[in-house]
């Protein structure tokens, strides 16, 4: 009876097209099965309001602005500041904690910051004749940010002379402000090594600073060869480089970590409306 029940149940599963889930199987380790952390957000913007999206003539308001750290490192802030304002006065930039940092998350902890900034419309004769008009100003936050695969890439190191076939393999990991890819061939020969390419790629709503380069660091060092280095991005957003993966001194299973730092701004828009008191 049990196994006239369990042909019935499996019979359904594929009859509505489901699957089981890929983890079920002994998956490479190094598939590209998406985040496994919450770092994948990298620094967040939660939120960027005003406390009054229509303002009257020389009425005032506050500009919010909260932020949330999910990189498990800390981020240095160079720059929060108010930009295009136009016809609006803002002033009095208040952060709490300190805005020149913002401590690294941590088993479920991401650390924020709160802004806020005294603005005001403009007196009424600076308004003219209109009813209402649209107005903005811009917010640049500039801070140096990294992206590091949390969870190690890992690769086989073999003999040359025990080496019968090879296979490709890769991983993606991203924090949504920067995507890295790693693609190389394993195992590795113990007496040569392997040619390993890296791309990355912006995928975030910020940019990278212009004029700053990426700044790589491949861990453990003594197993890479060039990778270890600093580039600028180009054009598409996008850089690629080849380096070496060395043989190691011994046979077996090895984790990889692959870091790169750089520097990071968003500018998102915070519209507002004049309206006229006629």
């Amino acid at each position: 009876m049990n196994n006239k029940i369990l042909v019935l149940v499996v019979t359904a599963i594929l009859a509505s097209g489901c699957t089981l889930p890929e983890n079920s199987s002994n998956n490479n380790s190094n598939g590209d099965n998406g985040p496994d952390l919450a770092e994948d957000r990298g620094l967040q913007i939660e939120s960027f309001r005003t406390s009054d999206e229509t303002l009257r003539p020389s009425q005032p308001a506050k500009v919010n602005l909260r932020l949330k750290n999910y990189h498990t490192r800390d981020i240095d802030i160079e720059e929060i500041s108010i930009y295009n304002e136009g016809l609006l006065t803002v002033e009095n930039r208040e952060c709490n904690p300190d805005p020149d940092s913002l401590g690294q998350a941590s088993e479920g902890n991401y650390p924020e910051m709160e802004c806020q900034w005294d603005i005001e419309a403009p007196p009424e004769e600076e308004y003219g004749s209109f009813d209402s008009k649209p107005a903005s100003m811009n917010l640049r936050l500039r801070y140096d940010s990294s992206l590091t695969n949390e969870d190690p890439f890992k690769l086989e190191f073999k003999e040359l002379d025990e080496i019968n076939n090879t296979e490709d393999i890769s991983k993606t990991f991203s924090n949504s402000e920067v995507s890295m890819n790693i693609e190389t061939e394993e195992p590795v020969p113990l007496d040569s090594g392997r040619t390993l390419i890296v791309k990355t790629e912006e995928i975030g709503q910020g940019r990278i600073v212009a004029d700053t380069n990426y700044d790589f660091e491949f861990t453990p060092g003594n197993l890479f060869e060039d990778c270890d280095r600093e580039d600028a991005p180009v054009v598409g957003k996008e850089l690629e480089f080849s380096c070496e993966v060395t043989g190691s001194n011994q046979e077996g299973t090895r984790n990889l970590i692959f870091s790169t730092d750089y520097k990071y701004v968003k500018e998102p828009v915070l519209n507002i409306k004049l309206v006229n008191n006629q």
